[in-house]
């Protein structure tokens, strides 16, 4: 599945999305949601060639203003996302919690998020309303851009939405780029005309004349 949302790469104020990729099919749209509205955001889809994925990882979240945590039953059992928070919070990030689903957290998260506000997606009427009151968190505004909204990228048409992410596009948002074989139409069977036979001349042999008797005088 591909997300139209370009990972925000600069040195503005942005949020960091913390999720887990089992969960992409309800993040992504929510991701989508987050550019129209206008807040720049960063989000990890994957290992990048020749870029160690964690350091990756520490770099974005030390210079984001904000942490979105998408909780569930998958990234609560994912060590990396429960270490991605942990991080955060001892790096003083602004983390706001929404819980997709009801779950239960993993032993020492629980401590660390015991004092945060959770959000909880089932209380609220649509998608878009949980991230307006996402929106209210302290620093999130300077993550907004002046012009309102930011464009999604557009997606081959031709490429189906279920193929994993790879690859780079764009010189860097991370994206599968594979070119679709090219079959050659089969070719056409031309007609053989059936070999058209030579009648064979049967050699006329020539008529033999008899002898004529010589009448023999006494």
């Amino acid at each position: 599945m591909i997300c139209r949302a370009i990972p925000y790469e600069g040195k503005e104020p942005y949020i960091f999305i913390s999720y887990c990729h089992a969960d992409k099919a309800q993040i992504y749209p929510l991701i989508e949601q987050i550019s129209l509205d206008g807040y720049r955001a960063w989000y990890d889809v994957g290992n990048k060639p020749g870029i160690n994925w964690l350091l990756n990882i520490e770099d974005h979240l030390e210079h984001c203003k904000v942490v979105i945590a998408f909780i569930s039953k998958h990234s609560s059992d994912s060590d990396n996302c429960s270490k991605e928070i942990v991080f955060a919070m001892k790096c003083r990030k602004k983390v706001i919690p929404v819980l997709i689903e009801d779950t239960a957290l993993p032993r020492g998260l629980r401590m660390q998020l015991a004092d945060l506000h959770y959000l909880e997606r089932k209380n609220f009427p649509s998608d878009k309303e949980l991230l307006k009151k996402c929106y209210e968190a302290e620093d999130c505004n300077e993550c907004k851009v002046p012009s309102g909204s930011i464009p999604l990228r557009n997606v081959d048409p031709l490429r189906p939405r279920e193929e994993p992410h790879k690859g780079l596009l764009d010189g860097w948002t991370p994206f599968d780029r594979k070119k679709k074989k090219e079959t050659a139409p089969d070719p056409v069977p031309v007609p053989v005309s059936a070999p058209v036979s030579t009648p064979v001349s049967t050699p006329v042999s020539a008529p033999v004349s008899a002898p004529v008797s010589t009448p023999v005088s006494a």
